[in-house]
């Protein structure tokens, strides 16, 4: 799967407000390999370290406090884990849905997402499956306000949609080719 980051990020204030290695941070978890579709990663130095060079474990330490303070990412240092909000993959099938959630071995954070998925819901978005397909994740317990507050992201993440087929510019080609069911010209 290709990852992408909306570069609409960049008028959202919670992010501008971040200092460099909170930014960094943010990009390498929205990027990394063990990155779910629920937003749900690894929240080990060494996992995340891999893929970058100078940083230190304090350094890790004080970004990821600086998400926290955000409202861009929840950790539970029990599991190692860590989620960020307002990431659902909203191109992902509902099998894949299931498994980041039955992946997910906090509780704290499967509360969340089970309120983040709800709110999503809400929201009207859609994603390539019916609503029904996981029913059984939106019934699971959400998380109350005492476990996290809602993102209010000042920019609205866009939703993957068709987009027209653009016509194609220059030249008419020769031997257009038949209309669909019919056979070509001898």
């Amino acid at each position: 799967m290709r990852k992408t980051i909306d570069q609409k990020i960049l008028l959202d204030k919670h992010f501008t407000k971040l200092d460099i290695l909170g930014q960094h941070l943010w990009m390498m978890l929205q990027l990394h390999p063990k990155t779910n579709a629920l937003g749900v990663c690894d929240w080990t130095f060494g996992k995340i370290n891999a893929y970058t060079h100078g940083n230190t474990p304090t350094l890790f330490q004080q970004a990821g406090r600086e998400l926290v303070n955000e409202g861009l990412l929840v950790i539970d240092e029990d599991t190692e884990e860590a989620l960020l909000l307002d990431h659902i993959d909203l191109t992902a099938d509902s099998g894949t849905i299931e498994s980041a959630y039955l992946g997910t071995a906090s509780p704290r954070l499967r509360r969340i997402l089970v309120s983040e998925l709800n709110r999503t819901l809400r929201q009207g978005k859609h994603f390539p499956f019916e609503w029904e397909e996981i029913h059984d994740i939106l019934s699971e317990s959400n998380a109350d306000s005492d476990e996290y507050e809602e993102p209010h992201p000042s920019v609205e993440p866009v939703e993957a949609e068709d987009k027209p087929v653009k016509k194609r510019r220059g030249r008419p080609r020769k031997n257009p080719l038949p209309p669909e069911g019919e056979d070509k010209p001898k």
